[in-house]
C-alpha cells in the first residue's frame, strides 16, 4: 500500500467557528479538502464519506459553565449534535483530565445515556485531528466502492443532471470541471466509457482526466 493510500486526503465541512483553531490549522497543513460553512453546528467537523461528526469540546471552560450555568446548558447542546448526526463524537479537550473534568465528563455521559454519541478523551488540536482521521479512516467504504455503487445505482434508473453532477463531484473534481464533462460527453454511458484523450478534449486538468480514465479501466462497467 502506497503512502498516499495510508493517509487519504479527506472532504471534510467545517464550522466556520474552527477557522482560526489549530485544528483547521493542521488540517489545511495536511491537506485536507475543507469546505467551511455557516449551517452546521459550531465547533463540529463533518466527514461526509464516512457519515461521522465530531463536536470539539473545551472541558476546562466547560467546568465554569458547569458551576456557573448548570449541567443542561451543556447537554442541551450535545442532545441536538446527536439528533441531527446519527455518527457523532464528542472530543472532550484538556492539556490535563483532572478531577473536574472528569468529573464533568462522567456527568455528561450519566445524563446522555443511551444517546449515539460517544466521548473521546484528547489533550490537544493535534490528538483531536488524530482522533477524527483514524475514525473517519475506519467508517469509510474505499472512495473507489463508494463511486461505483453510485454509479451503478445511476445506470439502473433514469437520473437528472443534478444527480450526474453530484455524483461526479464524489471524485474530487470541482464544479467547473463536472459541468465540462458532462457537457463534453454528453451522458453517464459517453462518461464511463471515455478515453484519456476524450477527457482531455473536455477541457478536463490532467490530474482529473487521469483519475477518471484510471477508475474506469480499473472498475470498468459492462
Amino acid at each position: 500500500m502506497s503512502k498516499k493510500e495510508e493517509t487519504p486526503k479527506w472532504p471534510i465541512i467545517v464550522n466556520q467557528s474552527l477557522t482560526d483553531s489549530e485544528i483547521y490549522r493542521i488540517l489545511q497543513k495536511h491537506g485536507h479538502k475543507l469546505r467551511v460553512s455557516s449551517g452546521t453546528l459550531a465547533d463540529t467537523c463533518i466527514y461526509p464519506l464516512s457519515s461521522v461528526a465530531f463536536l470539539l469540546f473545551l472541558l476546562q471552560e466547560a467546568v465554569n459553565e458547569w458551576q456557573t450555568k448548570g449541567l443542561k446548558a451543556i447537554t442541551s447542546r450535545m442532545l441536538k449534535f446527536a439528533e441531527i448526526h446519527k455518527q457523532c463524537y464528542v472530543l472532550a479537550s484538556a492539556p490535563i483530565h483532572g478531577r473536574q473534568e472528569q468529573k464533568l465528563l462522567t456527568a455528561i455521559e450519566k445524563q446522555l445515556l443511551g444517546r449515539n454519541i460517544a466521548f473521546l478523551p484528547v489533550h490537544n488540536s493535534a490528538d483531536c485531528v488524530e482522533s477524527m482521521v483514524t475514525i473517519a479512516k475506519v467508517t469509510c467504504m474505499p472512495l473507489r466502492a463508494v463511486v461505483r455503487e453510485r454509479f451503478d445505482v445511476m445506470r439502473r434508473r433514469q437520473i437528472t443532471e443534478d444527480t450526474i453532477l453530484s455524483i461526479i463531484a464524489q471524485t474530487g473534481m470541482t464544479e467547473h470541471e463536472c459541468m465540462v464533462l458532462l457537457d463534453g460527453r454528453g451522458s453517464l454511458a459517453g462518461i464511463s466509457g471515455s478515453t484519456l484523450d476524450q477527457l482531455l478534449d473536455c477541457s478536463l486538468s490532467t490530474k482529473s482526466s487521469k483519475t477518471l480514465a484510471q477508475f474506469f479501466k480499473q472498475d470498468s462497467y459492462v
